[in-house]
């Protein structure tokens, strides 16, 4: 049967007075939601359109007519809490949204995702789990960097972080971070990571002159083509499913960091008046890399908003802020409830405003000055809020002595260890990762190097 068939048969089914008596406020998502099940059951792939999206689409909301749904191999069911929370992978379903919130004045600090709290009987890791790139050095000819990654699954069902890190040539270094959300979440960001970790190292070694125009470049095109890649993936469903992803690339003088979604990279830079305290550890200032990809953001939300998306925040069981955090959803539907507008897949909300264009900051790195670099998954910054937490932890890992590859992933280790800590004081319940990056002076890298 056609979508133009399966089209007319809810349309019809519209204008009936049976559907208009069940399409009340309340039941109305409900029934979005079962038509899609029963549809997908009885139509299968022969309901998709031969379109080049690899994502059949059928008009078939009966208040609407105009609302996109998947017919995939998992179409949305009542139960499914993916209709409802996406982009902070809570493990229950909330109710539709009631009313529409303005957004709240960003204050610098991170807003709150509530939809994570832990759930009873829960057990939690208590440390890092085995590090996914022991401590490296890597040779960046004006300064040595020491790299370390570092994950742990917490008490979630499912690891959907990634974090890669890839030694390119002397001078040239690529790390990144990468979080998935959804029921494919873990799929959508292990292909990403795949695809990024091989596709960017190739496009930076065939640029003549690795200067910030080319990295930027590199940048862009890797994302593009890992968003479309990811569509085109068949074995992952990535129309309620995503990743964000952070990449840095470390050159011999630039620090140049790619991100979309609500993972975050930081530098933390020794400050020129700063002096060392009774341990012989010199306090650590901390300089954002990126910004959040949110409706926190007045910027992101115009975009969404201009788009069509309704953004409204759902109603949790947290005590300390049940409004939750803004969402993005598609007309009165009760889907995709995504927290972040830019990401790779969540294809739903391609026609809401969500992109992929990654939004790139350039720094140039001073050897003298800066200290590490630190990139990390939402769960990370949820769990140590506090500003300068994380460039603490990095300082207090190096007690003094000069960096060195064990140094660098004692401290990611102190990261991931302390977020787990911090997400259990909250009872939210998210998978961390880290890659931390220790830069060293010619002079202490040699030292470090020995140690």
């Amino acid at each position: 049967m056609s979508t133009d068939q399966i089209e007319s048969i809810f349309q019809g089914a519209a204008a009936s007075e049976q559907t208009a008596i069940v399409c009340s406020a309340t039941l109305r998502p409900k029934l979005t939601a079962l038509l899609a099940a029963i549809a997908a059951k009885v139509y299968g792939d022969a309901a998709q359109p031969n379109t080049s999206n690899a994502r059949g689409l059928v008009n078939f909301d009966p208040t609407q007519h105009a609302q996109d749904v998947p017919f995939s191999k998992n179409p949305p069911t009542l139960s499914s809490p993916e209709l409802f929370n996406m982009a902070d992978n809570t493990p229950t379903a909330a109710p539709p949204p009631t009313s529409a919130s303005a957004p709240a004045t960003s204050n610098g600090s991170r807003p709150s995702t509530p939809g994570k709290v832990r759930k009873a009987g829960h057990a939690r890791s208590k440390s890092a789990d085995p590090p996914t790139t022991a401590g490296t050095r890597v040779d960046m000819r004006n300064y040595t960097a020491y790299v370390a990654a570092r994950r742990a699954q917490g008490s979630r069902p499912e690891q959907q972080d990634e974090t890669f890190v890839v030694p390119v040539a002397p001078g040239i270094l690529v790390a990144g971070v990468l979080d998935g959300h959804g029921s494919d979440g873990g799929k959508a960001s292990r292909f990403s990571r795949q695809v990024i970790e091989r596709d960017l190292p190739t496009h930076l070694r065939a640029v003549a002159t690795l200067d910030e125009a080319a990295v930027r470049a590199a940048l862009t095109r890797t994302f593009q083509d890992a968003n479309a890649r990811l569509f085109d993936e068949p074995g992952i469903d990535c129309y309620l499913s995503g990743t964000t992803a952070v990449v840095a690339v470390l050159t011999q003088e630039l620090c140049v960091v790619a991100n979309v979604g609500d993972s975050r990279a930081m530098l933390a830079q020794v400050d020129a008046e700063g002096s060392a305290d009774e341990s012989g550890t010199v306090p650590l200032n901390t300089v954002p890399l990126t910004t959040d990809h949110n409706c926190e953001n007045p910027t992101e939300l115009a975009r969404v908003q201009a788009a069509g998306a309704r953004v409204d925040r759902v109603q949790t069981d947290c005590p300390t802020d049940p409004q939750g955090p803004l969402r993005i959803y598609k007309g009165t539907l009760p889907y995709p409830g995504l927290v972040v507008t830019r990401s790779l897949g969540d294809a739903v909300a391609r026609r809401l405003g969500v992109h992929a264009d990654p939004e790139i900051t350039v720094r140039r790195i001073d050897p003298a000055a800066d200290r590490a670099i630190v990139l990390a998954s939402d769960g990370v910054w949820d769990g140590l809020p506090e500003p300068g937490r994380v460039a603490r932890l990095v300082g207090n890992a190096a007690r003094g002595g000069p960096a060195s590859a064990k140094v660098a992933d004692r401290a990611c280790a102190s990261v991931v260890s302390e977020a787990l800590r911090g997400l259990d004081v909250l009872e939210i319940d998210d998978n961390v990762s880290a890659v931390c990056v220790l830069i060293a002076p010619l002079a202490t890298g040699t030292a470090g190097a020995a140690s």
